[in-house]
């Protein structure tokens, strides 16, 4: 049995370029100026900085869309050499390429699947691109080589949510992240009204309750990101909200995502230790007190501040408040949870890394 002791992700990202060969409706870098591909040389020296600053052992390549970036198979080969297993989070247009990349060392596949078929086409705003996946999974299926897939929670989505349901279990990816959609303070969408792609929280946790069991049957693990917890009732180990992140391997540590070092690192540490309410340890403090940091714009109702979760729960993003009321939020009764891993640690099956067993990862 495995000892129950987590740890921070040792996990960074690697932006190679803002540009991208599909049109998402919900991307935050669609309506950027002048997007273009990051200097090599300036990615190599990242990959550098990742390895000996921040003794990283995975990354995650992204942009925009990285397998258009003209360097990517290079800027794979640099991370093998460092010693980092790099993954590649990608729309999966481009099989030929992926494949050039397994065969220089790509540890990791996260392909993004925002809805079943016309769905998934109508998003992402290109005809043929389920079509364009779906040869790159059955072309990772006849390899043998497991990937993992994110669902951002759109109208699409939630419409095709049992014929996806269908999908992800005959191609098996080894876990589905249903990640809802984000409009956080400053972006294109934080006072926006009638988002035409977008359904409420309660739609959006209703859709993928209704498939939790079947896929986790299949053997497929669900997290569900950055949805109130207490719509996901009797689903709450699989939330990993921002009070989550920092323990799951496949997400980014903070630090090194950010660039935080030197004396804004200390002053960070300092203030965390100060006024920072979860957590035990110094490292414990640090992490919980970024991610408040993150959320301490999204608000809360009246029955947050009698719910057993409030402390643990990332709470409400504004426009969602505006656009749907609080309605949909209901207390759970019980004593307050401080611990943002309550949950998580009944179940530790999102802890297994790539070509991990399964079998040791069930906490009692």
């Amino acid at each position: 049995m495995m000892e129950n002791k987590l740890e921070i992700t040792k996990r960074g990202v690697l932006y190679v370029t803002k540009l991208c060969n599909m049109r998402c409706a919900f991307c935050y870098f669609r309506y950027e100026a002048d997007p273009k591909h990051f200097p090599v040389d300036d990615i190599i020296n990242t990959i550098r900085l990742l390895e000996e600053k921040y003794r990283l052992d995975y990354v995650d390549i992204t942009g925009g869309e990285p397998t258009i970036h003209p360097d990517i198979v290079s800027i794979v080969k640099a991370c093998v050499r460092s010693g980092i297993k790099p993954t590649i989070i990608t729309n999966g247009r481009m099989t030929d390429i992926i494949a050039k990349l397994i065969d220089n060392g790509l540890e990791d596949l996260l392909i993004s699947v925002h809805g079943y078929g016309s769905y998934h086409d109508q998003v992402v705003g290109v005809r043929d691109a389920f079509d364009k996946i779906t040869k790159t999974i059955n072309y990772l299926v006849n390899k043998k080589f497991k990937f993992r897939i994110n669902t951002v929670l759109t109208k699409y989505a939630c419409d095709s949510i049992l014929e996806l349901k269908d999908f992800y279990i005959k191609c098996s990816p080894k876990i589905v992240n249903f990640i809802s959609f984000n409009p956080y303070e400053g972006s294109l969408w934080s006072d926006k009204h009638e988002i035409d792609f977008q359904v409420s929280y309660s739609t959006q946790a209703t859709a993928v309750k209704s498939i939790i069991d079947e896929l986790d049957h299949a053997g497929i693990w669900v997290n569900v990101r950055y949805m109130p917890l207490c719509l996901m009732r009797g689903y709450e180990k699989h939330v990993c909200n921002f009070l989550q992140l920092p323990y799951d391997p496949y997400e980014w540590e903070y630090t090194s995502a950010n660039m935080v070092m030197g004396e804004k690192l200390k002053v960070m540490k300092k203030q965390s230790f100060e006024k920072c309410d979860l957590g035990k340890t110094e490292e414990e403090k640090l992490y919980f007190y970024a991610m408040q940091d993150i959320i301490k714009g999204n608000k809360q109702v009246g029955q947050c501040s009698i719910c057993s979760y409030n402390k643990i729960c990332d709470h409400i993003y504004s426009q969602y408040l505006d656009e749907y009321g609080d309605s949909d939020y209901i207390a759970v009764p019980g004593k307050v949870i401080i611990d943002p891993l309550f949950f998580r640690k009944q179940d530790l099956r999102w802890r297994i890394l790539k070509n991990e067993s399964n079998n040791s990862y069930m906490y009692t």
